[in-house]
């Protein structure tokens, strides 16, 4: 599980397998009955009731799966190169994120007082026209920013959710007793899911061409908060989670990294990453880094590559 625990759950998880809008509250993208989706990879094989073409709300959201840490990874900016289902205008991208963040404490000390409390963080969403050279990126097509009142995690439950309890991540065989207890699904998490919904894009006058790039980027220390927030990912595979358009390069993913020459042991298995927005190899490597790996036997998804939580619509 790539998570707040994911520098802790990564080497297990892994090895087994871790501007200008302000908008307060909910940040979920509401239902646009004149828009169409160019893209989407919002749902997860943990969340088969919702509809591929949903505008996801606080109340139609997957639970929480696996996930990118950029806390854990020194991560800038995430993304991937897209195929879009056709040639329009930017209308809004909604992102799935994954608060592991806890009102006080961490581990089997989290506490959230108030399920209602959340924590501000600023994230940007650009889209780019692909570089000249394979594995970069153009010029900024469409971008904005926005500051989201992201949720805390529920308190971890030791009762329902002991040290020992079955993981939903099939790689880990159990959990460490830090987790809440949904009784909704009768299962234990790490996090919750929240979808950020951009709807104030700049430059994007014009429509989007066929292929693009597009990045999700925050600081994770900017706050402790902010260092156990997550992007949600799905999977490109044919019971996965690309329903609407395509990955362009499959196997691959965009990141920046804080400071170059270290590894994103997340994504990257030995290739160093740098600060500039790149695209990496996810191939898995012997020691279970890297996002492209079986994820247990009878698992319902092909052992292809993860992909971040994505939306794109159009603004016609």
């Amino acid at each position: 599980m790539l998570r707040k625990l994911t520098i802790t759950l990564l080497a297990v998880a892994l090895s087994g397998i871790g501007i200008a809008a302000v908008v307060s509250g909910a940040g979920a993208s509401a239902d646009n009955q004149t828009s169409s989706v160019l893209y989407s990879s919002l749902v997860s094989p943990y969340s088969a009731t919702n509809s591929p073409n949903d505008s996801y709300s606080a109340t139609n959201l997957p639970n929480e799966w696996w996930s990118f840490s950029f806390g854990g990874n020194n991560a800038t900016q995430f993304g991937d190169k897209i195929n879009l289902a056709s040639q329009s205008s930017l209308g809004s991208a909604t992102v799935i994120l994954d608060s592991q963040a806890c009102q006080t404490g961490s581990g089997p000390s989290c506490v959230t007082t108030d399920p209602r409390a959340t924590f501000p963080v600023s994230i940007t969403f650009t889209i780019y026209q692909p570089g000249a050279s394979s594995g970069t990126v153009g010029a900024v097509l469409a971008s904005e920013t926005q500051t989201f009142n992201v949720p805390y995690r529920p308190s971890a439950n030791s009762i329902a959710c002991p040290a020992g309890t079955p993981s939903i991540f099939p790689a880990r065989a159990s959990l460490d007793g830090g987790e809440w207890f949904n009784p909704a699904t009768g299962t234990c998490y790490y996090g919750k899911t929240y979808a950020a919904t951009f709807k104030h894009f700049t430059s994007h006058s014009h429509g989007l061409p066929t292929t693009v790039v597009y990045g999700v980027s925050y600081s994770a220390s900017s706050s402790l908060a902010a260092s156990s927030l997550n992007v949600l990912l799905s999977t490109e595979s044919a019971s996965g989670a690309v329903t609407v358009g395509s990955d362009t390069d499959p196997g691959n993913l965009f990141l920046a990294d804080t400071a170059a020459g270290t590894t994103s042991p997340e994504i990257t298995c030995t290739t160093p990453v740098g600060t500039s927005f790149a695209e990496y190899n996810t191939a898995v490597g012997a020691g279970g880094c890297g996002t492209d790996t079986q994820q247990g036997p009878g698992a319902p998804y092909e052992p292809i590559a993860f992909v971040p939580a994505v939306e794109l619509d159009s603004s016609n």
